[in-house]
C-alpha cells in the first residue's frame, strides 16, 4: 500500500501532508490527479488545524454513511465554489458552514447546516453567527458535532440569547465520538436540555420516497443561501 502511495505522490495525483497528531500523514489529491478526474478544486491546506478539521469531517461522513445516511452531502468547498461570497466593509462575512446535509426529517426533506466545532470559541462568536443564521428561511437545522460536550453549553446559550424567528432553523447537538463509535445511536441534543438517538430523530423514511437529485438540490440550497445572505 505505501509503495503504491508513494508512487501515485511521485506522479504528483496525490500529496501528503504530515505533522498530525500520533504521526498520522493525510493525502489530498494533487495538481495531477485533479486534472484525471476533472476536477477544478483543489485541497490546498496550510496548517495542522485545517486538517483535522477536514478529516473529522470526513470521519462523520463515513460514520453516516455506514448507517444509510449521508448520501447527499455538499462540502464547504462546493458552496464557496458556486456561492458569490463577498467580503467588505460595509457587510458582514456571510455564514457558510462546514457542509450541507439534505436528508429526511420525520417524513420530511430537510436541509441541515453542519458545523463542525473541535474547539470552543468566544460567545460573541457564536452570536456573530447565530444572527446571520436566524434569517435563514433555506435551514431547517443547524447541526453542531461538537469534540467535547462541555461545548454545548456554550453553544445552547448563545443561541438562546439571540431572538430567533418562527422560521429560523433548529439547533441540534451531537457529541463527536458519539457519532464515530455508534451512528444510530447517538444523541442529538436540543435546546430544551432534551434528547433523542439520532435513528428515532430522523424517524423511518419513506418507501416512496424518490432518490435525491445532487446537482438540483446543490444549485437549489447554493442559490438560496446566496440570497439569502446578500439580503
Amino acid at each position: 500500500m505505501y509503495r503504491r502511495l508513494r508512487k501515485l505522490e511521485k506522479d504528483e495525483l496525490i500529496c501528503r501532508s504530515v505533522g498530525l497528531r500520533n504521526g498520522i500523514a493525510a493525502y489530498y489529491l494533487g495538481k495531477a490527479g485533479a486534472t484525471a478526474i476533472g476536477q477544478d478544486v483543489l485541497a490546498r491546506f496550510t496548517n495542522r488545524n485545517a486538517f483535522e478539521h477536514e478529516l473529522a469531517i470526513t470521519d462523520f461522513r463515513m460514520a453516516l454513511e455506514s448507517i444509510d445516511m449521508c448520501k447527499e452531502f455538499i462540502s464547504e468547498r462546493q458552496v464557496r465554489k458556486n456561492f458569490q461570497w463577498t467580503r467588505s466593509s460595509s457587510h458582514r462575512d456571510q455564514v457558510i458552514p462546514d457542509g450541507i446535509l439534505i436528508e429526511e426529517v420525520q417524513g420530511k426533506l430537510s436541509t441541515i447546516a453542519l458545523e463542525m466545532e473541535l474547539n470552543l470559541k468566544c460567545a460573541k462568536r457564536y452570536k456573530g453567527v447565530f444572527e446571520e443564521y436566524r434569517y435563514m428561511r433555506s435551514v431547517d437545522y443547524v447541526w453542531y458535532v461538537v469534540s467535547d460536550l462541555s461545548i454545548k453549553e456554550s453553544i445552547t446559550k448563545a443561541w438562546l440569547d439571540v431572538q430567533m424567528f418562527d422560521y429560523s432553523p433548529q439547533l441540534i447537538i451531537t457529541e463527536q465520538s458519539d457519532i464515530i463509535q455508534k451512528p444510530a445511536n447517538a444523541m442529538i441534543h436540543f435546546v430544551d436540555c432534551s434528547s433523542t438517538k439520532l435513528s428515532d430523530f430522523y424517524g423511518s423514511k419513506s418507501v416512496e420516497a424518490k432518490p435525491l437529485n445532487e446537482s438540483e438540490n446543490l444549485a437549489q440550497c447554493v442559490s438560496t443561501l446566496n440570497d439569502e445572505n446578500t439580503a
